[in-house]
């Protein structure tokens, strides 16, 4: 009987760690990272693809009606400011050119031929004028009076004839640089340096004033628009760094540089309100109008401090730190974040905190033993 009760004295004693082992709370198992050193950015993202367009683009006409006699720049060809595109037949204006030429040579002539009457004239007239003024035979003038007012009418009579001529010949000369304007407005000149995106007439074709010729865009100047989030108003400025990654050149990041910020914000049919912001791309490069690119611009930089990734945070301020197998809830102050990193002021490198993301754990974690698992 005393071995019995000293067996189940023992199988008790033995019975309670095992119990105590069985039923004690263990540590919880979590991933970890380390406090980081380094630069860290605050970024804001597009709320949708924004689309490449031409920083200028122009749709030409021609100024008068006529028939298309050259397509002098074909579609897709690059052209530089003031180079012809298309040519109008120009036969007539230049036959009313060659004849108002014409007309400007014998109006010189005309002009040549009154200046010698009215040089004449004026000399007859200084001779007659000195023999009724000045030269008498006694008491009497060597001409008439009649004699000295006719040669006065002729001298003034040359001197008008000599100024219509030149008034006729002015506008002479100024009907041939009228047609010759109107013969340059038959060759329809690129604004702007560019490419000519779209051929929308044919040799032979009439086209008028209202007649789209081509489209032309710039080919070195591109820019591309797309809507921020109305919170992110305020940290946008001119002149910022903005990202672009195109679907069609994954592996060819592009930099741009904010040129234009929209003055209000805009409602959507969704009830969304953002802000069209226009990035300007410095280096086109192999890019083309129409493609689409996901866009983030760069707000802020810090060159140095210390950082972790924002799944580590709970409500933007609260960590758990992890100090000898204990997690240790802090808040901490932060500083410039984006969607994968926030830097915090309040840590040191190499500190371990706590993955929340990877957390699976619906109570207070602070002040319990966990086990780290992973640790980046």
């Amino acid at each position: 009987m005393k071995k019995l009760l000293l067996f189940s004295a023992l199988l008790a004693a033995a019975a309670i760690p095992l119990a105590w082992w069985r039923f004690a709370p263990r540590p919880h198992p979590v991933k970890a990272v380390r406090v980081k050193r380094g630069a860290v950015e605050m970024t804001v993202t597009a709320t949708s693809a924004g689309t490449v367009a031409a920083a200028q683009e122009a749709r030409l006409r021609p100024e008068g009606t006529g028939r298309v006699s050259k397509i002098v720049h074909p579609e897709g060809d690059r052209i530089a400011a003031g180079e012809p595109v298309v040519e109008l037949d120009s036969e007539v204006l230049r036959a009313r050119q060659d004849s108002a030429e014409e007309t400007v040579k014998v109006q010189e002539a005309a002009l040549g031929t009154a200046r010698t009457w009215e040089k004449y004239a004026a000399s007859e007239f200084r001779r007659v004028e000195k023999m009724w003024k000045g030269e008498r035979q006694g008491d009497t003038p060597l001409v008439s009076e009649q004699q000295f007012r006719e040669a006065e009418w002729r001298r003034d009579d040359a001197t008008a004839k000599c100024a219509s001529a030149e008034a006729l010949l002015a506008e002479a000369k100024a009907r041939v640089a009228e047609i010759g304007v109107e013969i340059d407005k038959m060759t329809i000149r690129a604004p702007f340096d560019g490419r000519i995106t779209e051929m929308l007439v044919e040799a032979g074709e009439t086209v008028a004033p209202t007649s789209v010729i081509c489209e032309l865009q710039t080919s070195h100047r591109l820019e591309i628009e797309a809507p921020f989030d109305e919170t992110d108003f305020g940290r946008i400025a001119l002149e910022m760094e903005a990202r672009l990654s195109f679907d069609a050149f994954p592996s060819e990041p592009v930099t741009g540089v904010v040129s234009k910020i929209a003055p209000k914000v805009t409602a959507t049919r969704e009830k969304n309100r953002t802000v069209k912001v226009t990035v300007a791309i410095p280096a086109a490069g192999k890019l083309s109008p129409g493609l689409s690119a996901d866009v983030v611009i760069l707000c802020k930089r810090v060159p140095e401090t210390t950082f972790v990734p924002t799944r580590c945070l709970r409500d933007g301020r609260l960590v758990y730190v992890v100090e000898n197998g204990i997690a240790r809830k802090r808040e901490v102050r932060t500083g410039v974040s984006n969607w994968e990193t926030t830097e915090v002021l309040d840590l040191k490198e190499g500190m371990v905190v706590v993955s929340l993301l990877d957390l699976d754990y619906q109570g207070e974690l602070d002040g319990r033993e966990v086990a780290v698992t992973e640790t980046e």
